[in-house]
């Protein structure tokens, strides 16, 4: 059996979850001590902001013409399941949490994967032209894991 399931949903989380993207790397950058983490998160804050505006045209393009379909049930629940889970509403407690830029990095480096994830099954999902705007971001969020794995070897953490 197949199931309808508006992708502009995904779509609309992957924009809440950039646009938190763009806070939480600036809070991450308030807490770190480390100078060089305090300039990445910073300037991932900023990648954030850009993703965000993608996203955002992409939900215009949707509004204006709905992609149309069923997905096979199990998918569909899937997606349902990844629209639930998106965005992590106790993002900043964990940022407050955190007891150094170790700590700071894992966390960030949790939250790029998370993305990744999302991010991959919406492009999945949209397929044709979105797909090559999510395969940008996906590059782009993939950058970002390689450069706090970068600093956080850099750094001895």
């Amino acid at each position: 059996m197949t199931t309808q399931f508006d992708i502009k949903r995904l779509v609309e989380v992957a924009l809440a979850d950039e646009r938190s993207g763009v806070e939480l790397y600036k809070a991450m950058a308030d807490k770190a001590s480390a100078e060089k983490l305090t300039t990445v998160f910073l300037n991932l804050s900023e990648t954030e902001k850009a993703h965000a505006a993608k996203f955002e045209k992409m939900i215009t393009a949707l509004n204006a013409n709905p992609p149309k379909g069923a997905y096979p049930d199990e998918y569909a629940e899937y997606l349902d399941a990844l629209c639930a889970e998106g965005g992590d509403s106790d993002a900043f407690e964990r940022i407050a949490k955190t007891t150094g830029d170790k700590e700071l990095l894992d966390l960030a480096i949790e939250f790029e994967k998370e993305q990744l994830t999302i991010q991959r099954d919406i492009g999945d999902a949209l397929g044709g032209g979105h797909k090559d705007v999510v395969d940008v971001i996906l590059k782009e969020e993939q950058n970002h894991l390689v450069v706090l794995s970068r600093v956080k070897k850099d750094l001895g953490l």
